[in-house]
């Protein structure tokens, strides 16, 4: 699936900025309709996509370098460090990081940061109701 009809670029950011998280693997966006029981915001969170209808994985590897794996060919040149940055925090589970000087460095995603969790922490219970760390779900 991921070879196929797939555009994979490296990102790296110029000024470096990236978070990682304890979900690698980031889902955002759907292709075709979404389906009318999920709000269209939930697909940056990872809700209801999968390997069949996906728009973008990004997988950050480190705070200066990326990966983004698109339907999309433009999306590695249009995509700005705080989006990727938000599909991170929106599919994290437990936790996001950083190095400890990020946030002097990077005040304006720093900022990001603080409301991206807290956008997180309301809307994951409504998907994760089953999840608990230690691998039960």
């Amino acid at each position: 699936m991921l070879a196929s009809d797939m555009h994979w670029s490296c990102y790296r950011p110029r000024g470096g900025g990236l978070l990682v998280s304890d979900n690698p693997v980031c889902f955002s966006g759907v292709v075709g309709t979404p389906p009318p029981q999920i709000p269209a915001a939930f697909f940056d969170h990872g809700v209801g996509t999968g390997f069949h209808n996906f728009r973008r994985l990004t997988v950050p590897l480190g705070s200066r370098l990326g990966v983004i794996i698109s339907r999309d060919s433009q999306d590695a040149s249009r995509l700005r460090v705080a989006e990727f940055n938000r599909f991170t925090v929106f599919n994290s589970r437990e936790f996001v990081a950083h190095a400890p000087e990020w946030p002097g460095t990077h005040p304006g995603l720093a900022q990001d940061l603080t409301e991206l969790l807290m956008t997180q922490r309301m809307v994951a219970p409504a998907f994760l109701q089953d999840y608990a760390p230690g691998g039960r779900t």
